[in-house]
């Protein structure tokens, strides 16, 4: 959390030095546009109040209206004949050559009012100067230096506190609702993962939170979401697992408690028995076959194997041996293109379980009377078990599921269309023990080919 605490801490203090910075910023735009400009406009309209009295002279009337004028203003004003007459005049030094340069003059020549703004140590504060030509006939006859020493800038505010406080509340209130929004926006994530969480402790693996942001929050979000997508799909896996097992265990069971009940109570006849028998057999070892690929997969453990040297093609016998009563059931038959020198280093149980499940799935996905067309190859150290089959093929999009625990392509739940789903897990899992690999090929409408590659047996 130490990263969305710096968050936080970083929004209030950036807020605070934004809205500090503002309101400085805020007040030198209103010291110079209010107070400044007023300042430099009433002193300008002194001056032209005088020179308009002054008809182009600066005449002893006029040097006494202005004394009278001082007398009572704020700002002091000056009217000489000779600008550098000025220094005599001011209560400061002054240097006339910075004051009024030669452009200066020949722009009051035509007539233009000077501004002048510069910090004068005897009043230790800024001093503003408007000098105003006096100008008859082209010719400048005097002029009229007017000054004020401005007022600090903490002046200006105490005078302007209303002003400040007003605005320096409103950003303080704005900032205040746009760091709440934005603290809503950071901290919204957690909030929505604490919710998702206590709908999957009710069981719904369907919660998800919404993600958009990148940094810690947005990655906890996103890997929440990804476990409750795989929690959400192995739960699916799970009830449809549950009902394929209900369903494959309530028809058999049906059939030995029905039949069990008509041997008890004598509603057979005899002639029936040897039929009867062999039925009941032939559920029950579904049952088993069944009950002991449950308990395989439900263990869960590294399984325990003893490799030695077999001979592969014995073992496709041994399995077409145990596959032969389902294959006459449909009436299928087998072609068989085998190399019988080839001696690969595995678990007989093993690998005679790998290849009794990829027939089964073989013969169980397949239309009556059709081949199961089974290849045995040597490839570099390897030898290549290919069983290929006849059926409807897999849709491309299934191909990567297939090997999944409880996974089936077709969700139909038929006796007589596939198994339980863990027919191709077993395999993996005794292929990938036995250090081989599993490649699985099909097309809609073209049959399926899986090619099992074991290591041969290496001669010491």
């Amino acid at each position: 959390m130490n990263r969305i605490t710096t968050k936080v801490w970083l929004i209030f203090v950036a807020a605070i030095a934004l809205i500090i910075t503002i309101i400085t910023l805020l007040s030198y735009y209103f010291y110079e546009s209010i107070y400044v400009q007023e300042v430099q406009a009433t002193l300008e309209q002194q001056a032209e109040n005088f020179v308009r009295q002054a008809d182009g002279e600066v005449s002893v009337e006029l040097i006494e209206a202005v004394d009278a004028y001082n007398v009572y203003s704020t700002s002091e004003i000056f009217a000489v004949q000779n600008p550098r007459e000025l220094s005599a005049c001011l209560p400061f030094e002054i240097n006339y050559n910075a004051l009024i340069s030669g452009e200066d003059r020949q722009r009051l020549v035509n007539g233009e009012v000077l501004v002048k703004r510069g910090y004068e140590s005897r009043f230790d504060r800024d001093v503003l100067s408007v000098i105003t030509p006096i100008v008859k006939d082209d010719r400048l006859n005097g002029i009229l230096y007017s000054y004020v020493p401005l007022s600090p800038i903490l002046n200006f505010l105490q005078g302007h506190l209303l002003l400040v406080g007003v605005s320096g509340g409103f950003l303080f209130i704005f900032f205040a609702l746009l760091s709440r929004v934005i603290l809503h926006s950071v901290l919204r994530p957690l909030k929505d993962l604490q919710q998702a969480t206590e709908s999957f402790e009710k069981g719904d693996y369907t919660a998800r939170v919404r993600t958009g942001q990148i940094d810690e929050i947005g990655q906890l979000s996103q890997a929440f979401n990804r476990m409750a997508e795989a929690v959400e799909l192995e739960d699916t896996k799970k009830k449809e697992f549950l009902a394929i097992v209900s369903h494959e265990l309530r028809t058999p069971l049906s059939s030995l408690v029905g039949y069990s009940h008509s041997l008890e109570r004598g509603t057979l006849p005899e002639s029936s028995y040897p039929e009867v028998f062999s039925l009941l057999a032939s559920e029950a070892e579904r049952m088993k076959k069944l009950t002991e690929d449950l308990l395989f997969v439900a263990r869960d453990e590294a399984v325990q194997l003893h490799p030695q040297p077999l001979v592969a093609s014995d073992l496709i016998q041994q399995a077409l041996k145990i596959m032969q009563p389902r294959l006459q059931e449909k009436q299928m038959t087998t072609s068989i293109d085998a190399d019988d020198s080839l001696i690969i280093s595995a678990d007989e149980a093993a690998v005679l379980q790998i290849l009794l499940n990829v027939l089964e799935n073989a013969v169980n996905y397949s239309p009556p009377m059709r081949a199961i067309h089974i290849r045995l190859r040597e490839q570099g150290k390897l030898a290549i078990f290919e069983i290929e089959d006849e059926g409807p093929g897999i849709p491309a999009e299934h191909l990567p599921h297939v090997t999944e625990r409880f996974y089936r392509v077709n969700k139909a739940r038929s006796r007589d269309d596939g198994g339980s789903g863990l027919g191709l897990t077993i395999v993996q899992h005794f292929v990938e023990a036995l250090n081989g690999t599993l490649t699985i090929d099909s097309a809609v409408g073209g049959g399926t080919r899986i090619q099992i590659a074991l290591p041969l047996w290496k001669e010491e």
